[in-house]
């Protein structure tokens, strides 16, 4: 069966199939259905469930769902009988357009960076102070402009990673 582009964009419209392809296309070898279902379990979950809580239900709905699709159009080779699941012919065609699967930030992990990058710039600004007569005349001053400046590009640069 020909991919076409509303094919493809309705099979990624899907993140457990998504997860699915992004495995296949980074090992590149045939997996069970069985760890297959775990990795694409613990890539779809999210901080307030474990991947164990959703494993039979991804495996149940790659089964019967997602890997005969995948199938059909042949970016994998699902072998129901052997439950095991290989990149298919098409899937070195598709692989560059897939999206990453590096993961955002979550606002937690964003707010304990810009915790630990704060704490670090008044230590050094604080270090500096100690250590420079020029510095040490306007030591908050120092301090706040460069606190100030890194959450500014800590915040900048989580916005553009998060809409980009």
């Amino acid at each position: 069966m020909t991919l076409t582009d509303d094919t493809f964009y309705e099979l990624l419209g899907n993140e457990r199939r998504r997860a699915c392809l992004e495995r296949l296309v980074e090992s590149g070898t045939e997996w069970s259905v069985s760890d297959l279902s775990r990795a694409v379990a613990a890539d779809i979950t999210d901080s307030s469930t474990s991947p164990e809580e959703i494993y039979d239900s991804v495996y149940i709905s790659l089964c019967q769902n997602h890997l005969p699709k995948l199938d059909e159009v042949d970016l994998i080779e699902y072998d129901l009988e052997a439950k095991t699941v290989r990149p298919g012919p098409g899937l070195p065609a598709i692989a560059n357009r897939l999206p990453t699967s590096q993961p955002a930030a979550t606002p937690e992990s964003a707010r304990m960076t810009i915790v630990a990058i704060s704490s670090l710039t008044v230590v050094l600004a604080g270090a500096a102070a100690v250590l420079s007569s020029n510095v040490a005349r306007y030591p908050l001053a120092v301090m706040l402009v460069v606190h100030l400046s890194t959450i500014f590009l800590l915040g900048f640069r989580q916005f553009r990673s998060q809409s980009g």
